[in-house]
């Protein structure tokens, strides 16, 4: 009884997170999938850009801030220059009075969206806030006046102190709190939010305080600029187990300097 009251502690203290005062009694999956933002267009991503290049050059970044900015900025151009839709990413693509065109498609090893009949569609360069319009406009090559709902999806693992870590094809336009919450089952333990990271193969791309300020305002996955393959890493306190044991490991180093010091 007792993990089960703490499990349910952490979940409403997760949720309160999210949602201020008087609201938070009224918190649903309903209303957090309510909750998802439009995704990043090209014009906001070349105003952060340019913003990122005028704090740069005018040096009133420090050093580390600098280079974290530095990062963000090439995330950014790489996403302007070749899009957002990945190999293995997924798009489901809803054609109205068209059901046979209607489903879930996989984005191709060579960045090209197959339609029945082996259609293809390049994929090159298109934005995910893009992408309905430029998939309605391709559509017209196959129908009169097509009526298109577009929604993409991320390939992203989260790992870490959740409780079912794995592999997840999740919206592009999906909260990161609450996939984590929804796909990953939620936290497994105490969660130290600014220690998290979202990392692509060895570059963190968010880093722990900002990983933090994304929890606390609610930010999507497309506005944190994470792409296919991207894995979010949650991190958590140490136990008190492993405290004592990191405590035990310090006092014994500190046992060992003591006596070489004084024995030399």
């Amino acid at each position: 009884m007792r993990i089960r009251s703490s499990y349910i502690s952490l979940v409403l203290m997760f949720v309160g997170m999210l949602v201020p005062g008087a609201a938070r009694a009224q918190v649903s999956d309903t209303a957090l999938m309510a909750s998802r933002r439009s995704m990043v267009t090209r014009a906001e991503l070349q105003a952060a850009l340019d913003e990122i290049d005028r704090g740069t050059s005018s040096g009133v970044y420090s050093a580390a801030l600098r280079a974290n900015k530095q990062a963000e900025a090439q995330v950014i151009r790489t996403r302007l220059t070749e899009g957002d839709l990945r190999p293995a990413d997924e798009i489901t693509i809803a054609v109205l009075n068209e059901p046979g065109l209607s489903g879930v498609y996989t984005v191709s090893p060579t960045r090209t969206l197959t339609l029945p009949g082996n259609n293809e569609i390049s994929l090159k360069g298109v934005l995910r806030s893009e992408a309905q319009d430029y998939l309605t406009k391709e559509f017209k090559r196959f129908l009169n006046d097509p009526s298109l709902t577009v929604t993409t999806n991320v390939r992203i693992s989260i790992l870490g102190a959740v409780v079912h870590p794995g592999f997840f094809q999740v919206p592009a336009s999906s909260l990161v709190s609450f996939e984590i919450m929804h796909s990953a089952n939620g936290p497994s333990g105490n969660v130290l939010w600014k220690k998290s990271t979202i990392k692509r193969g060895d570059t963190v791309i968010v880093d722990g305080p900002a990983f933090e300020v994304a929890m606390r305002e609610g930010m999507t996955f497309d506005q944190l600029n994470v792409q296919a393959g991207d894995e979010i890493e949650i991190a958590a306190k140490p136990s008190s187990a492993r405290f004592w044991r990191i405590l035990g490991g310090v006092s014994a180093l500190a046992t060992i300097f003591y006596l070489v010091h004084n024995v030399l």
